[in-house]
């Protein structure tokens, strides 16, 4: 029972499919030849027939039809056929002259032609296993979109203890603080906001950039303090705040600078963050200056590597994450589509 509950990945899948077909033209071919010939030439058609379908999807298309040469499209397809055709046609008659038969058959033009009209039938049904393919890919990725979202879902309440108590807690230290220390006061309703920014807005699939906005503002202030000398930090927003995007997907780039892009015994520390709107795409800039001895890496940071995971997942080839690092300045740059 294990067998029909278990989850098969998409190479597994297209590899049961290849067997699959393997074993119906052998028992096919069985009620005529024997064992040995029935395997060989199953094996030989299942290879054609994959080398048709997979030619098609995976270079024909991408590289022709897609990029509109559909004139060069429909000619590379002959052919690729009549090739293909030619090749199986080929070297079935030679394991059949060799082992099969003591009266050799010749290679004529209708065993070509009939080769050919099996190898178009096999090409046209490349284009449902193409859909097939396309629609377990997107079902992949909504699973692990889904599961991704489920598990920090499970981490985030892990953590959550009493969020509501906590809350009210920090608003009274708050109204404390500020008859005392306003700076102090401002600062834990920094804390306080990014701390509801994560209950409330990270859990979503999409928040505006209004609410992740003040979420790096918060964010900067707070390591600001954690810093000996004043930053040369400036933010700049040319964008419609309205807007929306996944929780927390700037958020990489900024604690990347923190931990990596700053000298804490340094006066002359810089950076410029810069948001703005193009052709409904957002583009994230940042750079900062590099400290003479840099911090080791923390392994159990968000980091850049498992951002560039998460947009593949969210955009698939739809972005544009770019780094550069000349040694003195380190660069980022993001671009992805607005919803």
């Amino acid at each position: 029972m294990r067998f029909f509950t278990h989850k098969f990945s998409l190479i597994q899948l297209q590899w049961l499919l290849v067997i699959s077909i393997f074993i119906m033209l052998m028992l096919s071919m069985l009620q005529m030849d024997s064992f040995a010939q029935s395997a060989i030439y199953a094996f030989i058609y299942t290879a054609f027939y994959a080398a048709i379908v997979y030619g098609n999807i995976l270079w024909l298309i991408p590289n022709l039809s897609q990029k509109g040469k559909i004139v060069s499209y429909i000619i590379a397809v002959i052919v690729f056929l009549f090739v293909i055709g030619l090749i199986r046609t080929f070297v079935t008659l030679v394991i059949y002259n060799s082992f099969f038969t003591d009266q050799p058959e010749v290679l004529t033009l209708k065993i070509v032609g009939s080769t050919f009209i099996g190898s178009l039938m096999i090409f046209l049904l490349s284009f449902v296993f193409r859909m097939a393919l396309e629609y377990f890919r997107l079902k992949e990725r909504s699973d692990e979109i889904i599961a991704q979202k489920t598990q920090a879902e499970l981490n985030l309440l892990k953590s959550q203890v009493q969020p509501h108590f906590l809350f009210n807690t920090l608003n009274n230290i708050y109204y404390e603080a500020y008859l005392e220390a306003p700076r102090t006061a401002v600062l834990i309703e920094r804390l306080s906001n990014i701390m509801r920014y994560f209950v409330d807005e990270s859990p979503k699939l999409q928040v505006s950039l209004l609410a992740e906005i003040q979420f790096l503002e918060n964010y900067i202030e707070l390591e600001k303090i954690r810093i000996l000398y004043e930053i040369d930090c400036i933010f700049t927003i040319n964008i419609n705040q309205q807007l929306t995007v996944p929780p927390m997907l700037l958020m990489s780039f900024i604690e990347n600078i923190f931990k990596h892009g700053i000298d804490k015994s340094s006066s002359n520390n810089k950076i410029r963050i810069a948001l703005t709107e193009k052709d409904n795409r957002l583009i994230f800039t940042t750079t900062n200056s590099i400290p003479k001895v840099t911090s080791n890496k923390d392994s159990n940071g968000f980091g850049l590597d498992n951002l560039r995971k998460r947009l593949v997942l969210l955009y698939q080839k739809d972005f544009e994450l770019e780094t550069c690092n000349d040694g003195k300045i380190f660069s980022t740059s993001l671009n992805i589509p607005l919803a």
